[in-house]
């Protein structure tokens, strides 16, 4: 009879054990699914460039100091620093959400001295039932175990890890970011300090010219007032020479003062100096956005791992409305002696199981979800936004790259024709054919052929450095959050 007593109670027992098993099993996060881009159609990607991935893409400048400036940058800079102690802030925070998932288990002891009074050791009719003496003292020794588990039966504590996992994902995609920005500004201000440098050299250059031009005036044998008109017209030209070399001067050492800053301020055995601006090599520019560019973009990767934390968000504020179940346990040993504290007879134990379930909230809770559901449609306009981003600063490089190519091999074409005639001029002038005014122009225009190659050049740099930033560098190390992690 007992056997079949229990045989019932644990066919009573099984549809609750199933019960139970198939609420555990349900999940309140919503599918994740990554949002539909709109495009511009010749944006698609259309190569493939692993080739341009590389760790060190700095070195394919061929300049030394450029290649151990942006290295340092890595290790020294500040925002690098700040940047990954989020990062760290972010794993620990996803370590706080996990440990949800597991029981709480506590060890405590205690020592209790009781003094019981006489009133409350007398018997019912309030007297003294003899087995008592006023003022008996009592100790007490505890040692207990308790543990307590918050079944996760909606996904709720779930979707609490799956939301912290990909905010880390996101920091680190930050983090990538930031070493990025880090390594192209670096390179942009020290081929900046190269161009000024070549700036300096061309007009201390221009310099030297206008000064022997200025020496052919002054000899020339019967000076008069139109002599005297053209020897100031010199003397002018060459204090604007002047001016412009003090200002690049000043350009070339804001650069500089910028690179210690990217530095960490960590710049006491590098040398600051360009070695040689014209040596510097433009890297080859792929035609075409690489097909991975969205796996590869560290802002891409981020705004849809926070895209993937915010779905999962809704998914906490659905388990809101149900009930949770929270389970209780302790074992323990309780005496009035030490020495028999660990023994059968001192055992005691409890267990507890209590459910709560939201009955009345004024509207929290349902605001709640309202708050979760708006910030994920934030996220997939910034995530499309992202994206859209990403292909626009990498086909605005490709095509900045080929047209500046072709400005430089026409801009070369008039620097030397400039420089020709400038040359001319000085000859001519020499020989008494031609006034001083012709030869101010001619230089003018040799300065400006120059510089202009100088700022073509630089573009072209300049882009190499900004398609590296747009197609998101070393894709090595990227990654978006798998719901099933």
């Amino acid at each position: 009879m007992v056997r079949d007593r229990q045989t019932l109670r644990a066919r009573r027992l099984c549809p609750t054990l199933l019960a139970l098993a198939a609420l555990t099993s349900c999940n309140s996060v919503p599918a994740y699914q990554r949002p539909d881009l709109q495009l511009p159609p010749d944006w698609f990607p259309t190569q493939d460039h692993q080739e341009t991935f590389l760790r060190e893409w700095w070195s394919g400048f061929g300049d030394a100091n450029l290649t151990e400036l942006v290295e340092r940058s890595r290790t020294n800079n500040l925002d690098i620093r700040a940047t990954v102690q989020r990062l760290l802030q972010a794993q620990a925070q996803m370590r706080v959400a996990r440990g949800s998932l597991f029981p709480f288990l506590t060890l405590g002891g205690s020592v209790e001295r009781v003094r019981k009074s006489r009133d409350s050791q007398s018997g019912a009719d309030g007297k003294d039932d003899g087995t008592s003496t006023d003022g008996d003292v009592e100790t007490l020794y505890r040692l207990e175990l308790a543990a307590s588990y918050e079944t996760d039966f909606w996904g709720r504590n779930r979707a609490s890890v799956v939301s912290a996992a990909a905010l880390t994902h996101a920091t680190a995609e930050d983090v990538r970011t930031v070493s990025i920005t880090a390594e192209t500004e670096t390179a942009v201000s020290y081929i900046s300090t190269c161009a000024w440098n070549e700036r300096l050299d061309i007009l201390r250059n221009m310099l030297e010219n206008a000064n022997e031009t200025l020496a052919i005036l002054q000899s020339v044998p019967g000076k008069g007032v139109a002599n005297d008109l053209e020897v100031h017209r010199q003397k002018a030209s060459i204090a604007g020479i002047e001016v412009q070399i003090a200002a690049v001067t000043q350009q070339s050492l804001q650069e500089q003062d910028k690179l210690k800053v990217l530095l960490g301020g960590q710049t006491a055995a590098l040398n600051l100096e360009c070695l040689s601006f014209r040596s510097l090599i433009v890297p080859d520019i792929p035609a075409g956005i690489p097909s991975t560019i969205l796996l590869c973009r560290p802002d891409v990767l981020a705004a849809e791992n926070r895209l993937i934390a915010a779905n999962a968000d809704i998914g906490t504020a659905r388990a809101a409305f149900l009930p949770t179940i929270d389970l209780t346990a302790q074992r323990g040993y309780e005496s009035s002696s030490l020495a028999s504290l660990i023994s059968p007879s001192s055992i005691l134990y409890s267990a507890l199981a209590g459910m709560t379930a939201p009955i009345f909230s004024g509207g929290r809770l349902r605001a709640r979800l309202a708050l979760s559901e708006a910030r994920k449609a934030e996220l997939v306009e910034r995530y499309r936004q992202a994206a859209l981003n990403a292909y626009w600063d990498a086909h605005t490089t490709i095509t900045s790259a080929t047209q500046l190519n072709m400005q430089e091999r026409a801009q070369q074409t008039a620097s030397e024709e400039a420089q020709i005639a400038h040359h001319e001029a000085q000859s001519l002038l020499q020989k008494g054919q031609i006034d001083s005014l012709a030869v101010l122009d001619a230089q003018r225009e040799h300065l400006f052929a120059r510089d202009a190659v100088i700022d073509v050049r630089l573009g072209r740099l300049l882009v190499a450095v900004a398609f590296y930033k747009a197609v998101g560098g070393d894709c090595r190390g990227a990654r978006i959050l798998d719901n099933t992690e």
